[in-house]
């Protein structure tokens, strides 16, 4: 916005009366305007990291968008990609029930029917998976992988838990 864009040097030597405006009074008041140039360039900044934030939603594709910009893929490059992870689901077929020490749920597949055991059920799995490309210098446990993984986390939804994964 044009109202916050102030030129605060010019406004000091405009406000100034005629008879101070001599060279080292100018200069002073020059090194004072510092502290507000540095305010106003932190305002500008962080204007623009609210528009972004604004700007991009939890959607897969403003996800993959973050994460694409941040790291500087280009369009011909291997590119980030989120994918469902498979989840089991089903219909509690045997329930729990006093003196029985198993519990099964088979889940509704048109094709066939499996059998999964409580803990396989209840065992904690990830909502989406983010594969990296492998050329881009991403590795477990350093600076970029931090990096991504923060991304990921300011723009997911809360609920939401993500895997990461090299693309093959």
């Amino acid at each position: 916005m044009q109202i916050y864009n102030v030129d605060f040097k010019r406004m000091a030597l405009l406000l100034l009366p005629t008879v101070l405006r001599k060279p080292i009074v100018f200069a002073m008041l020059k090194s004072a305007c510092k502290a507000f140039d540095s305010l106003q360039a932190g305002l500008f900044n962080f204007q623009n990291r609210c528009n972004v934030r604004m700007n991009h939603t939890p959607q897969v594709c403003y996800l993959k968008g973050i994460l694409n910009d941040s790291f500087g893929i280009q369009a011909n490059e291997t590119r980030f990609v989120i994918v469902d992870s498979n989840h089991i689901t089903g219909v509690w077929l045997i329930t729990y029930e006093e003196g029985e020490t198993y519990t099964n749920v088979i889940p509704v597949v048109e094709e066939y029917t499996m059998v999964y055991t409580e803990s396989a059920i209840n065992e904690e799995v990830e909502d989406f998976v983010v594969k990296y490309p492998d050329g881009i210098g991403i590795e477990p446990d350093n600076d970029k992988y931090r990096q991504m993984v923060a991304l990921v986390n300011q723009y997911r939804l809360a609920s939401k838990t993500a895997k990461y994964v090299v693309q093959e």
